[in-house]
């Protein structure tokens, strides 16, 4: 009977581990500008306009929200690891391997870019990552932002399948 629940937290466990990872690796480019993904804490950058636009890593996504913190879109980012605000109102995503991908805040693709490696690395280190934010998250959905947390509920269910597996002790 409580092999119910323990079930239930490791397959949404699971499932929010293996769907940021199939995100991240374009398995879900196909998701809609209007899909927002669980963002929680994350770093975030705000547009002169008072735009929030932040890098969900774990999912390879990027979302911008208005000022109130309403989600307005999002859009596919693969290999992205560090967004910056450039002055004429895009954004550019800096990925894996010395590029970057220039985006309207549409999520339009505008332009890519290959630094050389010195370069790339210099304006990777010299960019803030931005500012930490809780990100309004719906409390059940939290478990999506984060693969730790993920894979804790993951634990979780695991250890309540030991608990309710072993034999009961004789007194």
């Amino acid at each position: 009977m409580a092999g119910g629940p323990s079930s239930g937290l490791v397959a949404i466990g699971a499932c929010g581990f293996f769907g940021q990872a199939a995100s991240a690796v374009g398995a879900l480019d196909w998701l809609p500008p209007g899909f927002e993904w669980p963002a929680g804490r994350e770093y975030t950058l705000t547009t002169a306009q008072g735009q929030h636009v932040l890098l969900i890593r774990s999912a390879g996504r990027i979302q911008v929200y208005d000022s109130r913190w309403r989600f307005l879109r999002g859009w596919p980012a693969r290999s992205a690891l560090k967004l910056r605000l450039i002055d004429d109102g895009t954004v550019e995503a800096l990925t894996k391997g010395a590029g970057g991908l220039v985006f309207d805040l549409e999520g339009r693709l505008l332009s890519q870019r290959a630094y050389k490696a010195n370069e790339y690395i210099d304006l990777y280190n010299r960019l803030p990552a931005g500012e930490p934010v809780n990100v309004p998250t719906t409390p059940w959905l939290y478990m999506f932002s984060s693969p730790l947390l993920s894979w804790l509920m993951v634990a979780t269910g695991l250890v309540g399948w030991f608990v309710i597996s072993r034999p009961p002790v004789e007194t």
